[in-house]
């Protein structure tokens, strides 16, 4: 009996192990990726839809055309997701409002959210009142998996002025503040 409990253990361990570290292929806990599992440089239609800020907002990807519109998809029980949010808002503020941010939070309790905002830098939540930043709460999943097709935390989908999506990142990015990511972004201006 002791010897089927020890190898009940062991297979369990070993399961969650595998769970954790390394399911097909990607670093992840769940849902939640560590590091860029996938960069896609893209060039398709951007999907149309509107969306409700928490702060009971409206506006719409049409809205947003003329400038680079970043779509983040994130949960605040995702670490690889909390350790990149704040990078993602400098680099937003950084481009000086050539850019809107998107932020959909899949978190099931608006209240986490508002805490974990609440928790940033002063400079963080001051960049968080800009006109061209949007926090969505999407804990049915409704806009991110149905419309936008995500599955794994974080996800990052750019568009173009143009409304096309240019580029997907599967994973947290964590060359947000780097000369290379603010030249590339550029380029999408032009």
């Amino acid at each position: 009996m002791r010897n089927l409990l020890v190898l009940f253990v062991i297979v369990a361990v070993t399961a969650v192990i595998t769970y954790v570290m390394d399911y097909g292929g990607q670093k992840r806990i769940g849902n939640a990726v560590a590091g860029i599992q996938k960069e896609q440089t893209l060039d398709e239609p951007a999907p149309r839809f509107s969306f409700r800020t928490i702060d009971n907002k409206d506006s719409s990807i049409k809205a947003q055309e003329g400038k680079i519109t970043i779509l983040h998809v994130w949960a605040t029980w995702c670490p690889p997701c909390i350790i990149e949010y704040p990078s993602l808002l400098n680099f937003v503020e950084s481009m000086g409002g050539k850019i809107s941010l998107v932020s959909f939070s899949v978190d099931k309790e608006v209240e986490k959210v508002n805490a974990f905002y609440q928790m940033l830098d002063e400079p963080l939540q001051d960049i968080l009142q800009k006109d061209y930043i949007y926090s969505v709460h999407d804990p049915k999943r409704v806009i991110t998996l149905d419309i936008l097709g995500v599955q794994f935390y974080p996800e990052t989908i750019v568009i173009s002025p143009q409304g096309r999506i240019v580029k997907r990142y599967v994973g947290n990015f964590d060359d947000w503040e780097s000369p290379e990511t603010k030249r590339e972004f550029e380029q999408y201006l032009h």
